[in-house]
Protein backbone atom coordinates (compact mmCIF):
# COMPACT_ATOMS: atom_id res chain seq x y z
CA UNK A 1 0.00 0.00 0.00
CA UNK A 2 1.34 3.73 -0.62
CA UNK A 3 1.30 6.56 1.44
CA UNK A 4 1.35 10.05 -0.12
CA UNK A 5 1.52 13.62 1.70
CA UNK A 6 0.96 17.09 0.14
CA UNK A 7 3.96 19.77 0.45
CA UNK A 8 4.37 22.28 -1.01
CA UNK A 9 7.18 22.94 -3.30
CA UNK A 10 10.10 25.42 -4.16
CA UNK A 11 7.44 27.03 -6.10
CA UNK A 12 4.90 27.40 -3.77
CA UNK A 13 2.87 24.57 -5.33
CA UNK A 14 0.92 21.61 -3.78
CA UNK A 15 2.91 18.29 -4.85
CA UNK A 16 2.09 14.55 -3.54
CA UNK A 17 4.74 12.58 -2.63
CA UNK A 18 5.25 9.06 -1.43
CA UNK A 19 5.87 8.34 1.73
CA UNK A 20 6.53 5.43 4.13
CA UNK A 21 3.84 4.81 6.98
CA UNK A 22 5.50 6.07 9.35
CA UNK A 23 6.76 9.32 7.60
CA UNK A 24 2.78 9.64 6.86
CA UNK A 25 1.67 8.92 10.47
CA UNK A 26 3.86 11.73 11.60
CA UNK A 27 2.29 14.40 9.12
CA UNK A 28 -1.24 13.13 10.12
CA UNK A 29 -0.29 13.52 13.79
CA UNK A 30 1.08 17.41 12.86
CA UNK A 31 -2.22 17.88 10.79
CA UNK A 32 -4.16 17.10 14.01
CA UNK A 33 -2.35 18.64 15.92
CA UNK A 34 -2.30 22.32 14.17
CA UNK A 35 -6.21 21.66 13.67
CA UNK A 36 -6.51 21.33 17.29
CA UNK A 37 -4.54 24.15 18.03
CA UNK A 38 -6.67 26.21 15.73
CA UNK A 39 -9.89 24.89 16.88
CA UNK A 40 -8.49 25.64 20.72
CA UNK A 41 -7.84 29.24 19.59
CA UNK A 42 -10.85 30.17 18.17
CA UNK A 43 -12.77 28.94 21.23
CA UNK A 44 -10.94 30.76 23.67
CA UNK A 45 -10.96 33.56 20.94
CA UNK A 46 -14.55 34.25 20.99
CA UNK A 47 -14.37 33.89 24.75
CA UNK A 48 -12.14 36.62 25.62
CA UNK A 49 -13.79 38.70 22.92
CA UNK A 50 -16.92 38.06 25.01
CA UNK A 51 -15.69 39.10 27.89
CA UNK A 52 -14.20 42.23 26.59
CA UNK A 53 -17.41 43.18 25.34
CA UNK A 54 -19.65 42.24 28.04
CA UNK A 55 -17.50 41.50 30.85
CA UNK A 56 -15.80 44.21 31.49
CA UNK A 57 -16.94 47.44 29.86
CA UNK A 58 -14.74 49.63 31.86
CA UNK A 59 -11.81 48.52 29.74
CA UNK A 60 -9.93 50.60 27.32
CA UNK A 61 -11.55 50.71 24.23
CA UNK A 62 -10.67 52.36 21.15
CA UNK A 63 -12.95 54.44 19.54
CA UNK A 64 -13.69 54.13 16.11
CA UNK A 65 -13.69 57.25 13.74
CA UNK A 66 -17.57 57.17 12.72
CA UNK A 67 -18.25 56.90 16.99
CA UNK A 68 -15.74 59.80 17.21
CA UNK A 69 -17.55 61.72 14.62
CA UNK A 70 -21.24 61.01 16.57
CA UNK A 71 -19.47 62.05 19.84
CA UNK A 72 -18.51 65.37 18.20
CA UNK A 73 -21.45 66.02 16.73
CA UNK A 74 -23.40 65.11 19.91
CA UNK A 75 -21.13 67.62 21.97
CA UNK A 76 -21.95 70.46 19.64
CA UNK A 77 -25.49 70.01 19.74
CA UNK A 78 -25.04 69.88 23.76
CA UNK A 79 -22.79 73.06 23.41
CA UNK A 80 -26.07 75.02 20.93
CA UNK A 81 -28.36 74.06 24.15
CA UNK A 82 -26.11 74.96 26.76
CA UNK A 83 -26.07 78.51 24.71
CA UNK A 84 -29.54 79.07 24.59
CA UNK A 85 -29.41 79.30 28.35
CA UNK A 86 -28.53 82.35 30.43
CA UNK A 87 -24.77 83.18 31.96
CA UNK A 88 -25.76 82.27 35.53
CA UNK A 89 -27.26 79.05 34.17
CA UNK A 90 -24.05 78.31 31.89
CA UNK A 91 -21.74 79.44 34.80
CA UNK A 92 -23.36 77.50 37.55
CA UNK A 93 -23.62 73.92 35.23
CA UNK A 94 -20.17 74.20 34.46
CA UNK A 95 -18.85 74.52 37.90
CA UNK A 96 -21.57 72.20 39.43
CA UNK A 97 -21.35 68.97 36.37
CA UNK A 98 -17.87 69.89 34.61
CA UNK A 99 -15.45 71.19 37.24
CA UNK A 100 -16.74 68.96 40.48
CA UNK A 101 -18.07 71.84 42.90
CA UNK A 102 -21.14 70.87 45.58
CA UNK A 103 -24.50 73.32 45.06
CA UNK A 104 -23.36 74.13 48.35
CA UNK A 105 -19.87 75.63 47.94
CA UNK A 106 -21.42 77.54 44.29
CA UNK A 107 -23.94 78.80 46.44
CA UNK A 108 -21.38 80.32 48.42
CA UNK A 109 -19.17 82.11 45.97
CA UNK A 110 -22.34 83.52 44.29
CA UNK A 111 -24.02 84.92 47.49
CA UNK A 112 -27.11 83.19 47.31
CA UNK A 113 -29.39 80.50 48.54
CA UNK A 114 -28.12 76.36 47.44
CA UNK A 115 -32.10 76.27 45.75
CA UNK A 116 -31.52 78.80 43.36
CA UNK A 117 -28.33 76.98 42.24
CA UNK A 118 -30.12 73.34 42.12
CA UNK A 119 -32.86 75.36 39.82
CA UNK A 120 -30.36 76.72 37.26
CA UNK A 121 -28.54 73.72 36.79
CA UNK A 122 -31.60 71.84 36.89
CA UNK A 123 -32.99 73.84 33.48
CA UNK A 124 -29.64 73.44 32.08
CA UNK A 125 -30.12 69.44 32.58
CA UNK A 126 -33.80 69.44 31.41
CA UNK A 127 -32.98 71.31 28.22
CA UNK A 128 -29.87 68.13 27.60
CA UNK A 129 -32.61 65.61 28.55
CA UNK A 130 -34.74 66.83 26.09
CA UNK A 131 -32.38 67.00 23.27
CA UNK A 132 -31.42 63.85 24.34
CA UNK A 133 -34.91 62.51 23.40
CA UNK A 134 -35.23 64.13 20.62
CA UNK A 135 -32.05 62.06 19.13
Amino acid sequence: MSFYVKVKDSTGKYVFIEVTLEIHELFEEERRYNKRIKKEYQRHRTDEEFIEEYMLPNRLHTVSIPEKLAHQHDLKQAQAVIATCTETQQRRFNLHRVMGYSLTEIAKMENCSKVSVKESVDKVIAKLNNLKKDL
